[in-house]
């Protein structure tokens, strides 16, 4: 995939069948794949996408693992897609009223999967911290958030989701 991406022709269509024939791979043979590897794969991929500014892509690949990955993932829930994956999508330096509602929605969606059970999903401080500024772009109230966050800190005590200066500004 790397590689296709440093062509000079758009390959964007290979590198989707690519990831795609990957992720059949995955499916008919989950436990052929160290989870640390997929881990990374999927990472690679979304941030190639993401590099390049290919968002939309960057989420389709995203949404296609959770599809393939969270449905057969049986009894457990543990998320094999890594949360810096969800970062690299939701983390921008600055966001544009689209751009903010996306984040948005990626954020609430990964909410959801941890509050469903996806406790290695936790959000921490980097992406509460998004979220706050795509809602502050959108002129949405942020303290409920804010709130959460602090609340979230207290009673873990994480160093992850301790709250900076900038969620405050």
């Amino acid at each position: 995939i790397d590689t296709l991406f440093k062509m000079e022709k758009d390959a964007r269509n290979d590198i989707q069948s690519l990831y795609d024939h990957v992720m059949r791979q995955i499916v008919a043979k989950p436990d052929a794949y160290e989870s640390d590897d997929l881990s990374e794969f999927l990472y690679s991929v979304i941030a190639m996408h993401v590099r390049r500014k290919m968002y939309p892509e960057a989420e389709r690949c995203l949404q296609k693992a959770e599809d393939v990955l969270h449905t057969n993932t049986g009894n457990t829930l543990h998320s094999p897609i890594p949360l810096e994956c969800y970062k690299k999508i939701i983390v921008r330096n600055w966001y544009t009223a689209n751009t903010a509602e996306k984040a948005e929605e990626s954020f609430e969606k990964l909410m959801k999967l941890y509050r469903g059970g996806f406790t290695n999903l936790q959000p921490d401080c980097d992406l509460y911290t998004a979220y706050i500024d795509a809602r502050s772009v959108r002129k949405k109230d942020v303290g409920k958030t804010l709130e959460e966050m602090i609340d979230l800190y207290k009673s873990s005590g994480d160093e992850a989701l301790k709250p900076q200066a900038k969620v405050f500004n």
